[in-house]
């Protein structure tokens, strides 16, 4: 786990009660996590993230399960993908295997709790190393203890925890408990942590918790951390583009992650055929081997007007001319039209960095 500072957030607070409910069609007399632990959750609604789509599959290898997950809209917490989910709570049944529809996706790292279980898969190698032949379902069962009782206690919900984790091994929940009440109860994940995502719809399945470990990163005009020149930021998204000429000289511009951590550059240049921008990962914190470029998007436009509001980078039209690619170096060759001679271009450069190949092969 990386000890960088936390993330810069700007989204509006919206807290929501849930009555978190659980995996299993079995009868269970644990409370909700109100009910428990006297408290409401402190989760926000991701931006343009409040009508996608959920299929859970019970992989249970890494985790419990395995989340798709479409239908999301611009925003810089989550994209479209497959991630590693978790189960939030004991009651309800884990409703897998189908399309779930109307699913709003929820930040949860203003949430104490919330961020304790981030804690948990932020620190997960520590706990393989220290407890040999752990399993997803030690990782899970502690989980269920954090939500679910306010003193960390495994005995006060033994006889509740439903049948498919059978075989967990008390000594590593108890571990792991024991690790997060030391070490983690004011844990926040920061730049470059795993962060949890609480998934939610009008639906009788289980919510489930998803980990998202990569980071949006966009190109920004000037090389400051606080200069967000060019920016259009309506409905909680911040979004940067730039105002470039191109000329047969690159002229170099930098990229951002999580607003204030400056992970890369973007080179812009031409020639007499074509348009080119180069996407590398380079940083001045000796954080270049920290990450690579999971994904990246490419929009150029003739006025601002088309980014207001910005398209799901996704959908952007210049997408498909990426012709090399690597770890951390992307380059978009673009065939030069004519309406672009002698003007100002809005470039749009959209990058998902994620943790480096090294840290999470294994995942």
């Amino acid at each position: 786990m990386k000890s960088l500072n936390g993330l810069k957030l700007l989204l509006p607070l919206l807290i929501v009660a849930f009555a978190f409910i659980s995996c299993d069609t079995d009868e269970n007399p644990v409370g909700t996590l109100e009910e428990i632990a006297g408290r409401i959750p402190n989760v926000e609604v991701i931006p343009n993230a409040d009508n996608a789509t959920m299929h859970k599959r019970n992989d249970q290898q890494y985790s419990l399960f395995s989340v798709d997950v479409s239908g999301i809209g611009f925003n810089n917490n989550v994209s479209d993908g497959t991630y590693f989910g978790w189960c939030a709570d004991m009651t309800k049944p884990r409703g897998t295997d189908r399309d779930i529809s109307g699913t709003t996706l929820f930040r949860t790292d203003k949430d104490e709790i919330f961020n304790q279980l981030s804690y948990i898969v932020n620190n997960r190698r520590s706990y393989e190393e220290q407890f040999s032949g752990m399993s997803w379902k030690d990782i899970q069962v502690a989980m269920w203890v954090i939500l679910e009782t306010a003193d960390y206690n495994l005995a006060s919900i033994r006889d509740n925890i439903p049948s498919f984790v059978e075989g967990f091994n008390e000594e590593y929940v108890n571990g792991i408990v024991a690790d997060v009440k030391q070490n983690g109860t004011d844990f926040i994940p920061g730049f470059g942590d795993t962060k949890l995502i609480l998934m939610d719809a009008n639906d009788p399945g289980q919510p489930p918790l998803i980990e998202v470990k990569c980071e949006t990163a966009l190109a920004r005009m000037y090389d400051n951390p606080n200069n967000f020149t060019y920016e259009w930021s309506g409905n909680s998204v911040w979004f940067t583009y730039l105002i470039h000429k191109p000329t047969s000289d690159a002229k170099t511009f930098y990229l951002y992650a999580a607003q204030t951590f400056r992970v890369g550059e973007v080179d812009i240049w031409k020639d007499e055929d074509d348009l080119y921008v180069e996407i590398i990962i380079k940083n001045e914190d000796d954080l270049d081997d920290l990450f690579i470029i999971s994904e990246s998007h490419l929009d150029i436009q003739l006025n601002a007007d088309e980014y207001e509001p910005p398209v799901k980078a996704g959908n952007w039209p210049y997408n498909g001319f990426l012709t090399q690619s690597n770890d951390q170096l992307h380059i978009y060759k673009v065939p030069w039209e004519s309406e672009w001679d002698d003007i100002d271009l809005y470039i749009a450069v959209h990058a998902v960095v994620c943790g480096a190949v090294e840290e999470w092969q294994d995942e």
